[in-house]
């Protein structure tokens, strides 16, 4: 009889249409799909692939796989542990063994990025800067002009993605790194003040499509 908290699994029907990563036990990703269905009754649920041309194939029947939900889940992180039952291009159903939420450590999340900012001491009179990373507590950027830890800096950040808005962000200066020679420039990494919860579930999300636009594109140059 699979070993499922009761209470975790009663609260699966109200995740339907989650962004969902469906990985193995090792932690590697398969695919992203969408949280599409859960019957309670036979214990099946349905993942719809949501990004990509198709699903992986050639997985075993009875595989055991993971799913990790991702959305304004509060505290927790809902993660199911599941058996492959169908592979579809575009979709997988699979039976339920353990549900589960974990506690959410997206705060020590941290994305890689290449992007022109802008920062400066005052919210009117900003210089140029290039992020270096971003998450959904601080970044690193550098910058040629001169910060000093404790300073508040207003940040302008570019939309992480084609559809999206930018952030207006204000940050606290909490470590500063010379430059290596006369022609680099000193880095900084900040702090963000008073982030509000929308903007925080907002970059997280943008963070997470980045996170996984990063992967598929390191995929594909290894095939």
């Amino acid at each position: 009889m699979p070993q499922t908290d009761e209470f975790y699994e009663s609260l699966l029907p109200e995740l339907t249409g989650s962004i969902c990563e469906v990985l193995t036990l090792e932690n590697r990703l398969l695919f992203v799909g969408e949280f599409y269905s859960y019957d309670p009754v036979e214990r099946l649920l349905q993942v719809n692939l949501r990004r990509g041309d198709a699903t992986p194939g050639g997985v075993i029947h009875h595989t055991p796989v993971k799913l990790q939900l991702h959305g304004s889940f509060g505290d927790h992180i809902p993660l199911l542990y599941a058996l492959v039952l169908r592979c579809a291009p575009t979709f997988w159903r699979l039976e339920l063994e353990r549900a589960d939420f974990r506690p959410n450590q997206r705060r020590s999340f941290r994305q890689q990025v290449a992007l022109d900012g802008s920062v400066g001491l005052h919210p009117n009179k900003t210089v140029p800067c290039r992020l270096l990373d971003l998450s959904v507590t601080g970044v690193l950027f550098r910058c040629r002009e001169d910060f000093s830890e404790g300073d508040t800096l207003y940040l302008s950040v570019p939309p992480l993605r084609p559809e999206g808005d930018g952030y207006f962000l204000v940050c606290i200066v909490r470590r500063v790194q010379a430059p290596a020679d006369e022609f680099d420039m000193p880095s900084y990494g900040c702090e963000f003040a008073a982030l509000s919860r929308r903007d925080e579930d907002r970059m997280y999300h943008d963070l997470f499509r980045l996170q996984i636009h990063t992967s598929n594109r390191n995929s594909k140059k290894k095939t």
